[in-house]
């Protein structure tokens, strides 16, 4: 519609005369469309009297809007057009994410995107989206009640424990934490100050109230690692029995590399796409999410 277009030049330049430089058009077809979107939205967009001219409130409320969705647009633009200059970007999300779902899927994205560089920083440190990263997927019970970023969910986990599936006799899961507590029970790295971690000290606590019945840790073989990843390599090769996310062991699941060994679960946490309001690729970041949400709703 050239009469938004006629609107945001006016508007931010608040000359007619400077707009229709811009736009290559005489002052007149700028008032011209002013006055067709006036109409249209019923009320005056600009004060003409006394000069120079200003918004009226109708116009401050829509100009913003217009501004961000023609940016949103170029910046879309330039990302399909192969003869621009590749747009590069930093996300930044957990270490086991970015192993099991982000790298499988990246070239999927570099086929929707190819004009666009993306660097991936897997740490499971929080990482400043200020001035260190542009966007995160972001691992946590809800986002952070911030006014600068916008966080939307992009999929949520519940933690099972898995083992391979040779420790199932007959391939019936265990029944009662008595028999889960013969296993090697795998341990990963969780903070202390994290109070809802899925820890077999925690799962264990719960898991009884569930079965009605103590977990005796005595019968159990003890096995830490600080890696996730190794973790589940471990446990991928009959090591034992372990915690963890079941949206990020779904191949592992799906392949019969492991089963999940007891029924009993823990709620998990949410994968939050998290990027800052004010951000020139905020566009890019609605096309990822749509994009991811399109591939998780595939695999859950």
């Amino acid at each position: 519609m050239i009469q938004l277009r006629v609107f945001e030049a006016a508007a931010r330049y608040l000359s007619f005369r400077q707009a229709a430089d811009e736009l290559h058009v005489s002052p007149p077809a700028i008032s011209h469309h002013i006055r067709l979107l006036e109409e249209y939205c019923q009320c005056r967009l600009f004060r003409r009297r006394p000069r120079p001219i200003a918004l009226t409130s109708a116009g401050e409320l829509l100009f913003p809007v217009i501004k961000n969705s023609l940016d949103e647009c170029a910046s879309i633009l330039t990302l399909i057009q192969g003869n621009q200059a590749p747009v590069k970007l930093i996300l930044t999300t957990t270490s086991l994410f970015a192993t099991k779902w982000l790298a499988p899927h990246l070239s999927d994205w570099q086929k929707v995107y190819p004009a666009l560089s993306l660097e991936v920083i897997a740490t499971d440190l929080v990482v400043d989206l200020q001035d260190q990263a542009d966007l995160a997927i972001r691992y946590m019970n809800a986002p952070s009640d911030s006014s600068e970023l916008i966080s939307h969910e992009l999929v949520r986990d519940k933690f099972i424990v898995v083992c391979h599936p040779r420790l199932l006799h007959g391939g019936e899961k265990f029944k009662s934490l008595a028999a889960l507590s013969r296993c090697t029970l795998v341990h990963t790295h969780w903070y202390p100050e994290d109070l809802t971690a899925p820890t077999w000290e925690r799962w264990s606590k719960l898991a009884a109230l569930h079965y009605d019945e103590p977990m005796n840790f005595q019968n159990s073989q003890y096995l830490q690692f600080h890696e996730d990843t190794q973790a589940i390599d471990a446990v991928s090769n009959g090591v034992g029995v372990l915690i963890i996310s079941d949206f990020l062991v779904a191949q592992e699941l799906e392949e019969g590399n492991l089963v999940k060994a007891i029924d009993f679960t823990l709620p998990g946490y949410g994968f939050y796409l998290t990027y800052r309001k004010d951000h020139p690729h905020r566009a890019i970041f609605e096309s990822f999410e749509f994009w991811a949400r399109n591939l998780i709703d595939a695999q859950t």
